[in-house]
């Protein structure tokens, strides 16, 4: 593969500017390419950072991508999100350079699909509470003991792409409901998965015991749950 005419092979320099696997990082180092791992710079420094390094490929998580950064770089030819999303990096200013922008989707859908279903137990059991009391040295068993618990519960996905299926997934190993609105897939591949396609994120919303969202961030979206969103939820509904 060539960025920008470089041969991969003949080694990079590539300046890891947020939390990355050990793994992952040696794994680079293998291929030739030269490794700078800088995960917590931020802001200005991170601006001072990548005109000091001046990296080829610029590799980042859920830092802020801006036009300072790109142009602090007259190197950078390359901007890789290692997650899913482009919604951090300033794309039209990368793409006015000349500069590469990609992400990796799906690369993380399951760690975030546990931590989904993961927050939806902890709210039903009210854990964070249960600790916190125990933190305080008390023990209050009774005041939990009227939780719902989550099975035979409808579960709405907004959305159910590479997250959404995977939390569809596991919220059907509990026994849920699972209903889903998501206008780019049929009826009958949201069946597929298990879920019952709803014609409406209203509906959805009106009919959920717990709402899961997983969409892009984008012009669509932007301020999806908003007073009239949250006025639709069940008064007992957990998003």
């Amino acid at each position: 593969r060539r960025v920008h005419g470089i041969i991969e092979n003949q080694g990079m320099r590539i300046l890891v500017a947020d939390a990355f696997s050990p793994e992952g990082i040696e794994e680079m180092k293998k291929m030739g390419h030269e490794v700078v791992y800088e995960p917590k710079v931020v802001g200005a420094d991170f601006v001072k950072k990548i005109a000091e390094v001046l990296p080829i490929v610029l590799v980042v998580r859920s830092k802020k991508v801006t036009k300072e950064v790109i142009d602090a770089d007259p190197k950078l030819e390359f901007v890789i999100r290692a997650g899913a999303g482009f919604d951090t990096i300033d794309v039209d200013h990368c793409s006015k350079k000349g500069i590469f922008v990609s992400n990796c989707p799906g690369k993380n859908n399951i760690a975030v699909a546990e931590l989904a279903v993961g927050l939806m137990i902890a709210v039903d059991r009210r854990i964070p509470e249960g600790v916190q009391f125990l933190k305080e040295g008390k023990w209050e068993k009774g005041l939990f003991a009227e939780c719902n618990g989550i099975k035979g519960r409808t579960l709405g996905l907004l959305g159910i792409g590479f997250v959404g299926k995977e939390v569809c997934k596991r919220c059907l190993a509990f026994d849920m409901k699972v209903i889903a609105y998501d206008p780019y897939l049929s009826k009958e591949k949201v069946e597929e998965m298990g879920a019952q396609k709803i014609e409406s994120w209203q509906e959805l919303v009106k009919g959920s015991d717990v709402i899961s969202v997983h969409v892009p961030s984008n012009k669509e979206t932007k301020g999806m749950i908003n007073k009239d969103f949250l006025a639709l939820m069940k008064p007992d509904a957990v998003l």
